[in-house]
This record gives structure tokens, C-alpha cells and sequence, in this order.
């Protein structure tokens, strides 16, 4: 074909233009639900990247999620593992590779242990990747009637960037009560998320029993989309909707990649408007527990799953009020930080002075 300035078009690349046109064309515009909810998910996953960052430990500090985009895609993988369970790459491999598919927000959930995150967080630094540490609890569901089997059920956790607020709680004992572990999952400070439902019995049976035990999610989200089944349950039920690839590094084409599911940002809004303040008040048990005895145990659990090493001897941070202040700066909003209780953690921390010697500080993440 000769266009009508005399040149001769591409059959193939219009071709290929109209099969795009077909397919959808042009990108669909955010509702202004959808734009808010954009906006409040991108303030969690960028804290500290600009003011509080150059602020607390220069600029030059590359710990922080950088953000390039006004209105950038964030992928959220809420379901993984590492050697440390199941998994076939190390935590920070693990976190190498999401960055490679473009992941923004990774949680590590290895099986009945957090021993991965301290790695996954350093490697983080790195790659510009936020970590929600996590952990995926085996437990067994008990039915109540004679006749029933017990079932095995996994209860998926998410914590803020301190972790549990009992960690030693969370660490005692093998394969608990589904409705306990649930229990236990709110007690330390963190969201309890049922993981893939599709794989149990009686999904209806254990859900209705989760969600009486305090349950706040189930995984409804998968690569190969999204089983309406168990989304209509979450409605049912009040719970929120995620969902991750459950990548364990197998290879080969029957495993979900890193960053496969495409997890809505209404959905990723809910699940933080939902966690944001059960981690708020887990922050603020921990600190609590150090104002009353500032030592250097309850320290090492405020910096436990992210910290970056500093010269033995040398203290920047300089006294108490200045590393919670970096801490708060790191982890919560301006209007978190802002409530009352913090400030008087704060205040009461100012004539704290910290001699920790080898000890290190905290790093720039969640």
C-alpha cells in the first residue's frame, strides 16, 4: 500500500496496529478511587525516600525505595521463599530476582521461621526493594464434629519493619491450632491471612472458624487470575483480598514467577489501611518496652530485621531520641508520627544516651 505522500507502508505494522487497537488500545485512565488509593500506597512504599531520607542519614544513603514515577506501577509479592525453608534461593537471590521482574514490595514468608529476613533486608538496600517480613505458619484445623479429619492449614503473617512484638512468643512450638496460630498472629502485632484457600477441604468450614478467631484475609489473587469463589467469600466474611506467587525457585513452567500476580492497588489499600494501624501499635509496644528499660537487649529488637553497620565504638545516632527519631522517620507516615504516644516515646527518650559499642543501627526499610 503507498500512503498519499508517496511512501510505501508497512502491511505488517498496521496489522500489528490494529490488533492493539483490538486488544484494548490505549491504557484505561485510573477512577479517582483508584487514583487516592495509588496515592496512599505510594506514601507507604516511599518513606524516607526524599526529605526524611536526606534528613537522617544523607544523601548519598541508598537504602530507601526511590521513587521515579509520579504515577509508577507498584508490584506488591506478598508470598515467597527462600533456602531458609522451602525455597531453592538464598534471601538475598530471592530479593535479586524480584528486583529483576520488577517487584517494588516483597514479603519473605518462609515456613515457621523469620531467619531469612535480616539478609533479605540488607540485600533490599541494595535493589530499592521494600520487605514486609513475614512467615507462614503451618498449623492443623480441627473440626468440631466427630466425624470430621483434621486438615492441614497455613496461615500466612505480616509484620511491620520490628517484627513481632513477642517474637519468643511466636517461636515456641510445632504445627499449632489453626485458631490459636491466628490468635498468636494478632497478639504480636501482626495481619493474619489465610494462604491458598483453593488447596483446602472445607474452605468454608475453616474460614467461617479463622474469621471468628480474628483471621483478616484470605489469598483470593493468582497468576492465573482471580477465583471468584473465594473472592465472594472474603466479602462474605469481611476479610481483605491478596495474594502472591508462593515462589519457591523450582523452575520450570508450573511455578508462578516472582511478581506474577497482579495484586490491585484498591486491594494492596485495604490490606494497609487494615495493617497499618495493628503495626503502629506493635512499634509502639516495642518502643515502650525500651523506654522502660533502655538496654541494649530491647534494642537489638528494635533494629533486629534492618540495620547497617556502623564503626565499633562510634555512636552517630548520639542518644536514644535521635535513633527512635530515625526509626519513626523510616517507618511511619507524618500523621503517624505525629500521634501523641510517640511523641511522648520520643520525649522520654530524649536524655537516653545509648552506649552500644559493636551494636548496629537501623537500616533505611521496612
Amino acid at each position: 500500500m503507498v500512503g498519499g505522500d508517496g511512501y510505501r507502508e508497512n502491511p505488517t505494522k498496521n496489522a500489528n496496529k490494529k490488533n492493539k487497537k483490538k486488544r484494548g488500545g490505549a491504557k484505561r485512565r485510573m477512577t479517582v478511587e483508584q487514583t487516592v488509593a495509588h496515592k496512599s500506597v505510594s506514601e507507604w512504599v516511599f518513606l524516607g525516600s526524599c526529605a526524611a531520607a536526606s534528613s537522617v542519614t544523607g544523601p548519598d544513603d541508598d537504602f530507601a525505595v526511590v521513587q521515579t514515577k509520579v504515577l509508577e506501577k507498584l508490584v506488591f509479592d506478598l508470598h515467597s521463599h527462600s533456602i531458609c525453608s522451602d525455597g531453592f534461593l538464598s534471601p538475598s537471590k530471592l530479593v535479586e530476582r524480584a528486583h529483576q521482574n520488577g517487584v517494588k514490595v516483597l514479603s519473605l514468608t518462609d515456613h515457621d521461621t523469620m531467619s531469612g529476613i535480616p539478609e533479605a533486608m540488607e540485600a533490599a538496600r541494595k535493589f530499592g526493594i521494600k520487605i514486609i517480613p513475614g512467615v507462614e505458619i503451618s498449623t492443623i484445623f480441627s473440626p468440631r464434629v466427630e466425624s470430621g479429619m483434621e486438615e492441614p492449614v497455613h496461615i500466612l503473617a505480616y509484620y511491620s519493619s520490628c517484627g513481632p512484638s513477642k517474637l519468643e512468643e511466636l517461636e515456641k512450638g510445632s504445627e499449632p491450632d489453626a485458631e490459636e496460630a491466628v490468635q498468636l498472629i494478632s497478639e504480636t502485632g501482626g495481619v493474619a491471612v489465610l494462604a491458598h484457600p483453593w488447596a483446602l477441604k472445607d474452605p468454608v468450614a475453616i474460614i467461617r472458624r479463622l474469621k471468628e478467631a480474628g483471621l483478616h484475609g484470605i489469598e483470593v489473587y493468582r497468576s492465573d487470575g482471580k477465583p471468584a469463589a473465594y473472592s465472594d467469600l472474603a466479602d462474605a466474611y469481611g476479610l481483605v483480598k491478596l495474594g502472591g506467587s508462593d515462589f519457591h525457585g523450582r523452575g520450570g513452567h508450573s511455578e508462578s514467577n516472582l511478581g506474577s500476580v497482579s495484586l490491585p492497588v484498591l486491594a494492596v489499600h485495604e490490606f494497609l489501611k487494615l495493617a497499618r494501624p495493628i503495626w503502629c501499635s506493635a512499634i509502639k509496644e516495642i518502643l515502650e518496652n525500651y523506654v522502660k528499660d533502655p538496654s541494649e537487649a530491647n534494642l537489638e529488637l528494635i533494629v533486629k530485621f534492618g540495620r547497617n553497620r556502623v564503626t565499633k565504638g562510634v555512636s552517630p545516632l548520639g542518644c536514644g531520641n535521635e535513633l527512635i527519631k530515625q526509626c519513626l522517620s523510616l517507618w511511619l507516615t507524618n500523621e503517624e508520627r505525629q500521634n501523641a504516644e510517640f511523641e511522648a516515646i520520643k520525649s522520654t527518650l530524649s536524655h537516653v544516651s545509648i552506649n552500644r559499642g559493636g551494636l548496629e543501627a537501623p537500616t533505611r526499610s521496612e
